[in-house]
This record gives C-alpha cells, structure tokens and sequence, in this order.
C-alpha cells in the first residue's frame, strides 16, 4: 500500500521496485544467514536470538506510525523478510533439540505446515477486515501489528527459561543421540545438494555427504553412490559399501564385485559377500565361486568362508581354500595372520579352527592377538575365557577382551566372578571384571557383582555401585535384596557422618596447604557419599523417582531441593530415611557433627585423633591427603603409624608416606599444635 502511494501506482516503477527490493533481501538474507548467524547464536545464545525479529518488527511497525514513506515500509518489511529465514529460522529449528525424538515426529511437523498456515490464513482474514470494514490506514494497522507482537514477545520470554529447563533434564536423561540428530539432520538436506557433492572430487566433502546418506534417504542418488565403491580412497570405499548395505541399494552386485577386488580389510569384505548374497542374484554367487581361484590367497578365503554359510553352494572347494590358507598363513607375516585370525571367527565353527584360534590369542604380535579376539567373540571357546580374563589387564587389548566375554553371556559369569574374588589379578583387572559383568547384565550378574561389595575397599565398592547402577538404568526388572541395600546404606552414611566429624576436627585458622588440601578432600567425600546414597537407593526405589530427586538435590535451587527432600521423606522409609535427609539439607560439618551424634553416638575428637584415625581410615586417598599433613607439620608422634603405609600397594600412598617419612626424618620434632616460630 505504501509503495503504491509513493510510486503513484505505476506499474512499471512498482515491478521494479518489487523486483530490486525482493532480490536485495535475498542476497542480504544469505549474506547474513551465512556469515553472521552462526556468530550470533554463540555470541547472544538461542534464548536471546528468538527476540531479534519479533523486536525488528517492534522498530519498523513503530516507524510507521510516524512516518509512511517508503524508507519506513521497507524497514517494516525487510526486517520480516531479512530475519525470518535466517537467524529466526534457525533460532527455530534449535528449539526442537533438546525434544524426544519421538515427540519432535509428532510435533514439528503439524507446527510447520498446520500451525504456519493457519497464522497466515487468520492474519489475512485480520488484515482484510481491517481495510474493507474498518477503513484502517498503515498507522491503524501498526497498532494492531504491535498488539500481536506483545504477546509474541511474552511468549518467546517464557519460552527461555523452559527451553533451558528442558535442555538440562534431557541432559540429565542421555537420551539424545547423536544418530537421531544426524538423521534428523539428514533428512532436511536437499537432495540436490547431495548429489552434487557426490559428485565432486573433494574428498573431505564425500566422507561428509556419505555419512549423511547413512541416516537419511538415498533413493535419488544410488547410482552416484555405486560409483563410489571403486572410489581410490579405502575410506570412502568403505564408507560408501557401508550405505549400500544398512540400505539394501538393489543393482549394485557389479561394482560390489569390483570393491571386492580392490579392498582388503576383511571385515569390509565380509559385508560386500553378505550384500551379494542377500541379493540373491545367481550370477552374483557364480560370480563368487569364481573367485576362489583369485591369485588373491586372501580374498580366496574370505570368499570361502562366505560360502561355507550359504546353504546351496558346493562344501568341499570352499572348504579346502580355506583349511589351505590358514595353514599358510601360520607360517606367513603378521599381517597375514591376523586376516587368518579374523576370519576364522566368520567361518562356520570348528574343532580344527579353535585350535588356530588359541594359538593366535598367544601370538606376539598384538595385531594377531586383536584380531583373536574378535573372532573369540563369535566362535567363544569357552576354555580360553581365563586367558582372555588376563588380557583385561592389558591395554591395548582391554577393549576387544571386553567385548569378547560379553560375547559369552551368562556362561563367563562364573569364571569372572572366580576371577574377581581371587587375589592373583590386579586391581585394574578386577575393575574390568565387574564392568564386563554389568555389560552381561541380568539378574545373575546382578547377585553376584552385590556379593562384592566390600566396604573395606573404597575402589572396589565404588567400582562395584556404578556398574549396579547402570544395570538397574538399562533393566528395571532386575531386583535386589533390600536388606543387603539397605544394611549398606546406613553404613555408608554412619561413614558420612563419620568423615563430617573428622572435618569439624580440622582447625580452620591454619593456612597450610595440605590442610587445606585436607579439608577440601575430606567435603569432596562428604559429596560422593552423598551421590552413592542416591545410586544405592536406585537400586530398590523406582530409578526414574531417585534420579530426578538427585536431579533436584544437587540443583542449587533451594525451592527444588525443598521438594525433593519432601518427596524423600515420603517415599523412603525408616531408618534411612532419619539418617539420610539430615544429610542431603547442605548443612556444615558442625551440625552434621551433632546428627551423627544423636544417630550414632559419635563425638568430636581433637585435630591429633582426627589424623590419626584418617591415617587408618579405609580410603587410601584420605590416607594419602593425611600423610601429606603429617609430613608438612612434621608431626613426628604419627611417623610409626605412617612406616607401614609407605608399602601399600597403591602407588600414590605408598610414594606420599614415603615422603612424608623422609620429611619427618629429616625435621625437628612437632606435634599437631601450632608450630614455634
């Protein structure tokens, strides 16, 4: 209307303008879409981005209520414009992050195509009764524009606490992947752009475009994939096959021919055969047969072992191609025993080929031995789950030995839990036992992992929570004796109180560092105790309820941790509960003092005693911090309590009492009063 005016209605200026003005703002919108956006959201955050245009808006409504020339339309216009498919779109998008996958699904698209044409729809039919009923001007209709815009502004207002609200507790539930969030992703991308990337020769952008294609659609770009399987980087090969593949792309059986000859990693290999044979095509697996000729030993066999599993092809050629190469490649280099050793875990099982398997996990070339233990995973002989127990204690094999007894199930329970209440292995190997049984999972691990619970030992008993804890998250189902829980709880919180008194002994008019150092060990403990409280609740309280509570506990927010000691109070019951609320309400180390009176009988010991006992306290990093003070006071009445310390098998006691030795050794007799100067 206001161009109409300015222009006087002449076509011919009114087409030109249109067409300079809209083509402007496109450039303008990419410019700023592109180069700016991005610095925007980092730089203000999402919350404060959603204002931007409903505030331009404000600006350029309000510059038509003093002015209806054409510089003011267009800033009421170009704002909108500008800003809507750029940073407000984007703003937008981010807004369903933090959303349930399965919520978004429903969601966002009735928001995008309903909910957005509908508010087009109704401020049309506003805007048309607005000039044929009410003979509204430009300044009547910016009243009303900036009418709507308040609550636009409420709204967006409101919506940033609860976005970060919603972030946090999604945060807190883990249960945003980032395989949805690529998919997500990927299924906006133009198809045409994908193409197009495909077909370029940088090769940064095809790994990009082909991870993309692994978690949206493909349909429209097939055949430039297939090209890919004869690509010159390995990487890209795979990559690609790898979509050919979860996709099940039809037509592809020649150039997966070709990525056979051109490949050499086994694995990818293996899922070359398993595509042409799910193919189904008869030329394709004569294609197959074919190959067991190739001058190529290695491909030879992997095809081999392919066919030994495809019930309508010929036994015997396979068969011996493959019995030929493994007795080959045992006399052969490391490389090539290592193929043999992954691929008699994808052949059919044997008694034959078990035999290779154990002399493979004792070879001395660790890739051998990896690629052993993989293969130990399918084939799971069950008399070599006491060697592949021992790899656990070392790192370069710890991750494939993992996933080789989680391979065994409920049948390497036994020989774990041997292994972990045995006294031959490491520490470092038994953590590993206990997180391999939680991986098993099940109501068996769950008996035997509470069985070792010990209190004696700090590592092991915190080792031993969190892998209850994760499997109690992962099956609800799974129940555990209450009683045990709940004898354990009161000790641990007995232990809590216990760590309050030692901490209100600790003077705080002293500066020195390892007291300091002390004091904050000793309230990081108070805080951990605090957390293991919740983790052992979980296992005999609804997990969601006790994880929310621990949520809300820890928020900061007093109204928050007000509700979940209330909810507490009303769903735990006694006496932990007396014992436990005491100690979730934040207060010093002086009135956990006098709880831990009242609940145990415990009393406040002077600052000699407090050190004294830490340096027997069942904790070896108390007992180290303890060792430390000791030495820096050179309290030399604590040196016969410190000597057997100084051979403690952990290594960072054993170096801190030994230093704490030779300081005491070599300084002046004190006591833990304060120091002549």
């Amino acid at each position: 209307a206001v161009a109409q005016l300015a222009l006087d209605a002449d076509r011919d200026a009114l087409t030109s303008f249109y067409g300079y003005f809209y083509g402007y703002i496109a450039v303008f919108s990419f410019l700023f879409h592109t180069l700016v956006t991005g610095r925007i959201l980092r730089l203000l955050g999402l919350s404060s981005c959603l204002f931007i245009l409903p505030l331009a808006l404000v600006a350029g409504s309000t510059g038509l209520l003093f002015s209806t020339s054409l510089g003011a339309a267009i800033l009421a216009r170009g704002s909108d414009q500008g800003f809507r498919h750029s940073i407000d779109r984007a703003s937008l998008e981010l807004l369903y992050v933090p959303v349930t996958a399965s919520i978004r699904a429903r969601v966002k698209s009735f928001m995008d195509i309903v909910v957005g044409r509908s508010a087009d729809a109704i401020a049309s039919i506003v805007l048309f009764g607005l000039v044929t009923i009410g003979r509204a001007d430009v300044g009547d209709i910016s009243w009303v524009t900036l009418l709507f815009i308040a609550p636009w502004l409420f709204a967006v207002w409101k919506m940033k606490g609860e976005y970060v609200r919603t972030l946090r507790s999604t945060i807190e539930r883990k249960d945003i992947q980032a395989e949805e969030l690529l998919r997500s992703l990927a299924e906006s991308d133009p198809p045409a752009e994908l193409e197009s990337t495909l077909q370029g020769s940088d090769q940064r952008s095809l790994e990009t475009a082909i991870d993309w294609m692994q978690y949206g659609g493909v349909s429209a770009s097939r055949a430039y994939l297939a090209s890919l399987l004869t690509h010159s980087s390995s990487t890209i090969r795979r990559k690609a096959m790898g979509v050919v593949a979860s996709h099940h792309i039809p037509n592809s059986e020649r150039e997966v021919l070709s990525f056979l000859a051109l490949e050499s990693d086994a694995d990818a290999r293996w899922q070359a055969l398993e595509y042409i044979e799910e193919q189904g095509s008869l030329g394709a697996i004569n294609s197959l047969e074919g190959l067991l000729e190739s001058p190529d030993r290695e491909l030879a066999a992997t095809v081999a072992a392919r066919l030994l599993h495809h019930p309508g092809a010929a036994r015997g050629k396979p068969a011996g191609v493959f019995r030929s190469y493994v007795e080959w490649a045992a006399d052969a280099g490391t490389a090539e025993r290592a193929t043999a050793a992954r691929l008699i875990g994808l052949a059919p099982p044997s008694e034959e080929l078990v035999a290779y398997l154990s002399r493979s996990l004792r070879d001395s070339a660790p890739e051998v031995a990896r690629a052993a233990l993989q293969s130990a995973a399918r084939l799971r002989p069950r008399h070599e789950i006491d060697f592949i127990i021992q790899r656990l204690g070392e790192r370069q094999f710890r991750r494939e030995a993992r996933e080789a007894l989680v391979a065994f199930r409920e049948f390497a329970l036994p020989r774990l839990n041997e292994a972990a209440r045995s006294g031959v292995h490491t520490p470092g190997v038994r953590r590993e036992v206990f997180r391999v049984m939680g991986a098993i999972g099940g109501q068996q691990a769950a008996d035997l992992l509470i069985s070792h619970v010990e209190r004696s030992n700090r590592v092991v008993l915190y080792e031993v929570l969190r892998v209850l804890y994760r499997i109690r998250r992962r099956e609800p189902e799974v129940r555990f004796d209450r009683q045990i829980v709940t004898d354990l709880l009161i000790a641990e919180l007995r232990d809590l109180y216990q760590e309050a008194v030692f901490l209100a002994g600790i003077p705080d008019r002293r500066p020195a560092e390892g007291l300091n150092f002390l004091r904050r060990a000793l309230r990081e403990r108070l805080d951990r105790r605090r957390d293991e409280a919740f983790h052992l609740l979980a296992l005999v309280y609804p997990h969601r309820e006790i994880l929310d509570a621990r949520h809300w506990v820890f928020s900061g927010r007093p109204d928050l941790r007000s509700n979940a000691l209330e909810f507490l109070d009303s769903r735990v019951s006694n006496p932990v509960r007396q014992m436990l609320l005491p100690a979730l309400e934040g207060h010093s180390a002086r009135r956990l003092l006098e709880v831990g009176g009242e609940l145990f009988g415990l009393t406040e010991i002077p600052y000699p005693s407090v050190l004294h006992r830490l340096l027997d306290w069942p904790d070896v990093w108390l007992q180290s911090c303890a060792s430390y003070v000791v030495g820096e006071a050179r309290i030399v009445e604590l040196q016969t309590q410190l000597e057997p310390l100084t051979r403690d098998a952990d290594p960072i006691l054993s170096e801190t009492a030994v230093r704490a030795g030779e300081r005491l050794s070599g300084g002046r007799r004190g006591s833990a009063g304060p120091r002549p100067s």
